[in-house]
């Protein structure tokens, strides 16, 4: 199947929707199937650097239709450049399917062509595109729940990587028959690698004798990193001091706060890097991420709120326990059974449960175990892509 994968981000960056569309476009070009990825922008590393093909929009493809009004029908009243270039797109590749990532912008500005090039179209929805802003500043504001409600309306399929994003999804008004379950995959291949350099990557932390906690997201107030560092000051005073490893692609600010708070025996940032290995010895390649996964006591996750984090799959491949608040699990982790689930906005709370799984070693026993057997309910990444194609051609 020729397939095109089209969504606003930019690649090869680090972020969460990056890394899933990434993953999922390199299993279909292992199944056999050609990928076009169509980002809003990419680096020019990436030509000729990847198995599928990375086709970006020009400049503000999306911003005439943001901009300008809607349609009595909820769609975009003007397109702009939008129109002619996923025609001209579709002419040059003959997609069988397009695959739509993020109901708005992407989905809402983009349907009502790919509607007209007569092609099978899915759209998947990610977190930020779906649920409403709680007065943190991400998420929908009114005018981008209409946009989003007229996708939900118009598309002739949904898909949710998660229990959350389906139960959001059913909020903005779709009906069962249209959605679809569409969990990330994981690679178990990878995940066993990296449980076996669980030891060589502590000890490259420096971190033998040290509790390791981790936490992967950029650096942005609904991730709630300042949640982060006020739990890692209750536990600054324990002994042995725990490592906290806070994985970011934008390191500054993180680290100015870090040195301000005082807590860099406590606290180390790494930058993540991108999707490709960087020549920068202080940037983590994404595929070594995985490492810090396996060879953490817990992993924390003190976020707002999230659609369907990979964070969760990728600690649940190599089994490793989660803290989280509840929104931040998103409905990915089981409260006592692969993780421990706390109130937001309490870093007491978050402090307290982390250190309980630190101290009790038959609870991280069992949450372990947990996660082992949440990671087998998993599809791996051929199980999912295969699922991903069999939706599509049913569209067709």
């Amino acid at each position: 199947m020729r397939i095109a994968v089209l969504s606003t981000v930019f690649l090869p960056s680090l972020g969460g929707a990056e890394v899933g569309i990434h993953n999922r476009a390199l299993a279909l070009v292992r199944a056999g199937h050609r990928v076009v990825v169509v980002p809003s922008l990419a680096s020019y590393r990436l030509v000729g650097r990847m198995p599928y093909t990375v086709v970006p929009l020009w400049r503000r493809a999306y911003r005439p239709a943001i901009e300008g009004p809607n349609r009595p029908d909820g769609g975009p009243a003007q397109l702009g450049s939008l129109g002619r270039q996923l025609g001209v797109l579709q002419r040059v590749f003959r997609f069988d399917a397009w695959h739509v990532h993020f109901l708005y912008p992407t989905g809402w500005a983009a349907l009502d062509v790919l509607d007209g090039l007569e092609v099978a179209v899915a759209v998947s929805a990610h977190g930020s595109d779906v649920l409403r802003d709680d007065g943190s500043g991400a998420g929908l504001d009114r005018g981008g729940e209409e946009r989003a409600r007229s996708v939900v309306r118009r598309a002739p399929c949904l898909f949710a990587g998660g229990p959350g994003l389906a139960t959001a999804l059913r909020e903005l008004g779709a009906d069962d028959h249209r959605l679809r379950m569409l969990p990330d995959g994981w690679d178990r291949g990878r995940a066993d690698l990296a449980i076996r350099r669980r030891e060589r990557t502590k000890s490259a932390l420096g971190a033998e004798a040290r509790p390791l906690v981790l936490t992967v997201a950029r650096h942005d107030p609904i991730k709630r990193y300042d949640l982060a560092l006020d739990a890692a000051a209750f536990l600054a005073s324990r002994e042995p001091r725990p490592l906290w490893v806070m994985v970011t692609p934008n390191t500054a600010s993180l680290e100015a706060e870090v040195a301000r708070r005082g807590l860099e025996e406590v606290v180390r940032v790494v930058s993540g890097g991108d999707l490709l290995r960087s020549d920068r010895r202080d940037m983590l390649p994404r595929a070594r991420i995985m490492d810090l996964h396996a060879a953490a006591d817990v992993l924390v996750i003190p976020s707002r709120w999230e659609g369907a984090p990979n964070v969760i799959g990728e600690a649940q491949s190599v089994g490793t326990p989660i803290v989280a608040t509840r929104r931040g699990a998103a409905g990915g982790v089981r409260d006592a059974v692969d993780g421990v689930l706390v109130p937001a906005d309490t870093p007491e709370f978050l402090a307290g449960s982390i250190a309980t799984v630190l101290d009790d070693t038959d609870l991280r026993r069992d949450l372990r175990a947990g996660a082992f057997a949440a990671r087998e309910q998993r599809p791996t990444w051929d199980v999912a892509v295969a699922t991903e194609v069999e939706f599509l051609d049913q569209l067709r």
